[in-house]
C-alpha cells in the first residue's frame, strides 16, 4: 500500500491518533484494563481503516475482503473464548506474582496460537497451507537479504 501511495496512510494515522487519545482519555479511569481496551479498539479501528484504504488500491470489493477475513476472525474468536475461559475460571494470572503471572500469560499466548492454528486447519485447511507457504517465503527472503 505504501509504494508511491503514502498519502493513503494519512487517514490510518489520523484514526490511530484521534481514537487512541480519545479512547485513552475516556477509559483511563478503569486503570490498566481501560488502557488495554483503548489500545485494542484503536488498533482495530486502524486496521479497518487500512483495509478500506488498501481495498481501493487492489480493486477488491468489501464482499471479497469480508470473505477472506471471516474465517480467521472465527478462528480467533474460538481461541479467544477458550483462552478467556481458562484465564477467567482457572488460571487467574492477574492474581499471581509478576514472574508466575507473566509465565502464565506466555503459556496462554502459546495455547492461543495452537488453538487458532488447529481451528484454521479444521475450517480452512487451504487457507492455512497458503499462509504457511507465505510465511516460509518471507522467512527465506529475509534470510537471503540478511546474508
Amino acid at each position: 500500500m505504501g509504494s508511491g501511495k503514502s498519502r493513503l496512510f494519512n487517514a490510518v494515522t489520523v484514526v490511530h491518533v484521534v481514537s487512541g487519545v480519545g479512547l485513552l482519555l475516556l477509559l483511563i479511569r478503569f486503570g490498566l484494563p481501560g488502557v488495554g481496551l483503548a489500545i485494542s479498539i484503536s488498533a482495530l479501528l486502524m486496521g479497518v481503516t487500512a483495509i478500506l484504504r488498501a481495498r481501493r488500491v487492489v480493486g477488491a470489493s468489501v464482499r471479497e475482503i469480508l470473505g477472506c477475513l471471516i474465517t480467521p476472525v472465527v478462528a480467533s474468536v474460538i481461541a479467544l473464548l477458550a483462552i478467556g475461559s481458562i484465564e477467567y475460571f482457572v488460571v487467574h494470572s492477574d492474581r499471581r506474582g509478576l514472574a508466575v503471572g507473566a509465565g502464565l500469560l506466555v503459556g496462554e499466548s502459546v495455547l492461543f496460537v495452537i488453538i487458532y492454528l488447529a481451528t484454521m486447519r479444521l475450517i480452512a485447511p487451504r487457507m492455512l497451507v497458503s499462509l504457511s507457504s507465505e510465511v516460509r517465503s518471507a522467512l527465506l527472503k529475509s534470510r537471503r537479504t540478511a546474508v
